[in-house]
């Protein structure tokens, strides 16, 4: 049967003893021994000496089941077993410092600038990569309470062929609850409407947008009215405006992967011409 040590002496409870030796042993299983120095950066100053005790505490409790863990995994393992682990291990090892060694020659020379150019030129060339998935809008809402003497005025103002904007929105802003106005934007209809009863009433959107650009619904307290302006359906272009963020992130992430491929190019070409390695089996 394997030793299992735990050691909390009762200096725990005071913060400066603690700090007075930090290669205290806190616990041990087997040969493996926990010291305080492990877990010292886990005690902020201001922490009380009680909850200092318990955060320590905690840490220990968590070092010995993974240390229990492990060596009850180690009894049962092969040596062909152990063998095939350590292989792996290495090969991890290997790829965390390729990984950073390219993480910081990406951050080093990384060109984050993208211009508007560049975006639209990759929207042209991938439009069927952007093909919409939900309904989107463009148009104006509004959530007004019942009780709004300009209720009327609000409404025949959405209903005019061109809404006037510039009249509108100081309105909105002063009489409504909640408004959303875009001419130049778009939104997803099923995120705008969302937990109003418009979103029943434009349940089969596809006929109900077709049918009509104005709709208005209530609940208890508030009126809710949608105008819309433009729509586009799901399995249509998305407009560019939409995607923009979109295409911007990946334009910088093929950067990163050009950069990356850079990277193993130079490494390997150096050491082509500075002779730092060698083939020693010819095929």
């Amino acid at each position: 049967m394997r030793f299992l040590f735990i050691f909390l002496s009762s200096f725990l409870l005071s913060s400066c003893n603690l700090l007075k030796d930090k290669d205290t042993v806190l616990a041990k299983v087997g040969d493996n021994l926990l010291y305080y120095s492990e877990v010292v950066s886990l005690i902020q100053p201001s922490t009380t000496p009680k909850d200092s005790a318990n955060i320590v505490q905690r840490y220990i409790n968590n070092w010995l089941r993974k240390q229990l863990l492990m060596q009850q995994a180690k009894s049962l393992i092969s040596d062909a077993d152990e063998s095939e682990i350590e292989k792996k291990v290495n090969e991890y090892r290997q790829q965390l410092y390729i990984y950073y060694a390219e993480k910081k020659f990406v951050e080093e020379f990384l060109d984050t600038t993208i211009t508007y150019e560049q975006i639209k030129e990759y929207y042209d060339s991938n439009q069927s990569n952007f093909e919409l998935k939900q309904n989107i809008i463009q148009g104006i809402f509004v959530k007004i309470p019942k009780e709004i003497p300009y209720i009327h005025k609000i409404r025949i103002m959405l209903q005019t062929t061109q809404p006037p904007r510039e009249t509108l929105a100081p309105i909105l802003a002063q009489y409504t609850e909640e408004f959303f106005v875009t001419d130049t934007n778009w939104i997803y209809i099923d995120e705008l409407l969302f937990g109003t009863p418009l979103a029943h009433l434009l349940k089969n959107q596809t006929e109900t947008l077709r049918a009509s650009s104005f709709f208005e619904a209530k609940d208890e307290n508030y009126i809710y009215m949608l105008r819309v302006l433009k729509y586009k359906f799901s399995n249509e272009i998305s407009p560019l405006n939409l995607v923009e963020k979109n295409i911007r992130n990946i334009l910088i992430n093929k950067r990163k992967i050009e950069l990356r491929q850079q990277y193993e190019r130079e490494i390997f070409e150096k050491s082509v011409q500075g002779k730092d390695y060698e083939i020693l089996v010819s095929y």
